[in-house]
């Protein structure tokens, strides 16, 4: 029998909130329990966008909207009787959205966004698991990838089914004669995605600081130098190469590998980045600091963070837990119970969305050309600059060399040709790079410039405060003996 004029409530539409929140920030957090990394707004990306960074907006704001959706459809289930009220039918409703989504959408849009990368034969280099690939359940992410998505669909379901539940001390709705919205109102779906929309690409970004680790002679003139860190590389992939500098970052808990990449150096941000080198040591990476990877297989992990991550993941557990126990009974204050652990799974899907205890890396290497756009390692990375190819270097072997370089207020600095090929990339402050007397090229935070080898360099300091930069130059060994 279909509910005429059905209303949402204050609680209601609280839940629905919740709900959408929780389950997208329970994905950010559940590595620290052990749980694989799944990136859903990455998965929706790679289908519209594929070229694109995994955490471009377009695929939040479309995953928002999609789970609007099945808020919506579930408000209109239960309008039609369809679905009872109650906590434990939210529950069942979230092990359908599961089930619908694991063993139909997922191979849907792993269908569409096309095969994932095959790993190699043994014994060839081995490969991660594609957390932004959608599969079957997920199950190439391990037998725990479907557990974590049942986790993240039931908090859903709890909390819309507890919210719908709500009932008055005098036995009647919580929607009845109350202040309310109409379901049938499509800007009630349109509006609130916008709204979470905004909120999740509202945020501030942590300004890395630059470190040092030791002094060398500096190739320019006029400003400071600091060596972090050479690699020695015998041959540089074959064909044309360019440089890349990827941003990544790793949850709490999370690992990534092993696997192999090209060689470069990973410069840290944000809290603590762990690289196990297989027969070499282990690296840890804190702020301002760097290491050399050398193309061998390695793992990525981030340890630090880990026990406030735990806390939340439960915690989110916990008051879905309580939404479901409250959610069945019949007490006076039930109402405000819910109300409160709603607003609670709220605030905690919010701050879980906020990744605590995330690290945050910088990797600058040469790739070759097929690399460019190529699919990348974790959901939150980005592609923060990808150079024009690399020209005319000196035969190999070669030398890849990572420092920091600081240009005081008002300065400037000069190389008058460059011993060989060198990316700067601007940490704090803002530049002016001018290549062979050309026009200057501006850059600001996180932008980067190449300069060939042989180029004249002249490198100038456009604000107020102290200019900061990576840079990474690769230049030919010097002959052995």
């Amino acid at each position: 029998m279909r509910a005429k004029g059905h209303r949402l409530g204050v609680v209601d539409v609280l839940g629905a909130i919740a709900a959408i929140v929780a389950w997208l920030g329970w994905f950010q957090i559940a590595p620290a329990l052990g749980f694989p990394t799944i990136g859903p707004a990455a998965m929706v990306n790679r289908v519209f966008v594929f070229h694109s960074n995994p955490g471009a907006w377009i695929g939040w704001t479309l995953l928002v909207m999609g789970l609007a959706i099945v808020v919506a459809l579930y408000e209109v289930l239960e309008a039609r009787g369809m679905i009872p009220r109650g906590a434990v039918f939210g529950l069942l409703f979230g092990v359908v959205a599961w089930a619908v989504a694991g063993l139909v959408l997922m191979p849907i849009i792993g269908h569409i966004s096309g095969p994932a990368p095959t790993p190699p034969p043994p014994p060839g280099i081995p490969t991660s698991p594609d957390p932004m690939h959608a599969t079957f359940m997920m199950l190439h992410l391990g037998a725990l990838a479907p557990v974590d998505a049942l986790l993240a669909w039931l908090l859903f379901g709890a909390v819309l089914g507890a919210a719908s539940g709500v009932l008055r001390s005098d036995g009647t709705a919580a929607d009845v004669g109350a202040p309310a919205i109409r379901v049938a109102d499509p800007t009630v779906g349109l509006l609130g995605a916008l709204i979470l929309a905004t909120m999740l690409f509202a945020g501030a970004f942590s300004v890395p600081r630059a470190g040092a680790m030791g002094a060398a002679e500096p190739v320019f003139t006029g400003a400071s130098t600091h060596v972090l860190g050479t690699g020695k590389v015998p041959i540089l992939p074959p064909g044309n190469d360019f440089v890349s500098v990827l941003e990544l970052s790793q949850a709490a808990g999370a690992t990534l590998g092993p696997h192999a990449g090209h060689t470069g150096f990973a410069y840290g941000l944000r809290g603590q980045e762990i690289i196990a080198l297989a027969g070499g040591p282990t690296l840890r990476i804190e702020p301002g600091q760097a290491g050399f990877i050398g193309g061998v297989v390695h793992t990525h992990a981030n340890r630090q963070g880990r026990l406030p991550a735990v806390l939340l993941a439960v915690g989110l557990l916990g008051l879905g837990l309580g939404l479901v126990l409250t959610g069945s009974t019949r007490w006076s204050g039930k109402r405000t119970t819910v109300s409160v652990l709603t607003v609670l799974l709220l605030a905690g899907g919010a701050l879980a969305l906020g990744n605590p205890g995330a690290n945050e890396w910088i990797f600058i290497g040469v790739r070759p050309e097929s690399a460019r756009g190529s699919v990348m390692p974790l959901p939150n990375a980005t592609r923060a600059y990808e150079s024009p190819d690399l020209r005319s270097l000196s035969p190999g072997p070669y030398v890849e060399t990572l420092e920091v370089i600081t240009v005081a207020p008002g300065s400037r600095a000069a190389v008058s040709r460059e011993p060989g090929a060198e990316l700067l990339l601007v940490l704090v402050g803002g530049a002016r790079v001018q290549l062979d007397g050309a026009q200057p090229i501006r850059l600001g935070v996180h932008q980067a410039a190449l300069a060939q080898e042989g180029a004249m360099v002249t490198l100038s300091n456009s604000g107020a405060g102290k200019l900061t930069l990576l840079s990474f130059r690769v230049t030919a060994a010097p002959p052995a003996g």
